[in-house]
């Protein structure tokens, strides 16, 4: 895949940015040409050089079409493996993360919320879901041209049936 200077582009752990340039790096004995990535209002930028852009797992939004899928990966998943410790579930779900798939963060946040509905999270599983749910909002929003704060609405009101349900 071919990315220019104003591409959306997702990359593993870091969600949705938009490539702002390219810049020339001189490494000694060869210069190294980047995409200079900017991600959220934050200001935060991440550098990958345009040979390596598959190496690296950047990929483009996903295509609206899938966005449909992805919620109802959401909603019909089914509890984790109460018999996994927290610590395997934690790594899984971590792989699942950096697999920079969409369907795999769906899953992910699918698994908490069926939680949900059986317990209060942990501290841990909350800070989990923070991170999967800022990716996969980046992402779905994109995809379905919204604002973000839309698909946070969606998924919060997700989690509020289910902790309802619990009750």
């Amino acid at each position: 895949m071919e990315f220019r200077v104003g591409d959306p582009v997702v990359a593993p752990g870091c969600g949705v940015g938009r490539i702002d340039g390219i810049e020339t790096m001189d490494m000694g004995d060869a210069e190294v040409e980047l995409f200079r990535i900017a991600f959220g209002d934050d200001g935060t930028k991440m550098w990958v050089p345009t040979n390596q852009v598959a190496a690296k797992g950047l990929r483009p939004i996903m295509d609206p079409s899938r966005v449909a899928d992805i919620w109802h990966t959401i909603d019909n998943q089914e509890l984790p493996d109460q018999r996994a410790t927290w610590n395997r579930r934690y790594r899984r779900y971590n792989d699942m993360m950096m697999s920079n798939h969409p369907k795999a963060l769906a899953e992910v946040l699918g698994e908490l919320l069926s939680l949900t509905k059986e317990k209060k999270l942990s501290f841990g599983e909350k800070r989990l879901l923070d991170k999967v749910r800022t990716l996969l909002v980046g992402e779905l929003a994109a995809a379905s041209n919204v604002d973000k704060s839309q698909v946070e609405a969606e998924i919060d009101a997700r989690f509020e049936k289910a902790a309802e349900e619990a009750a």
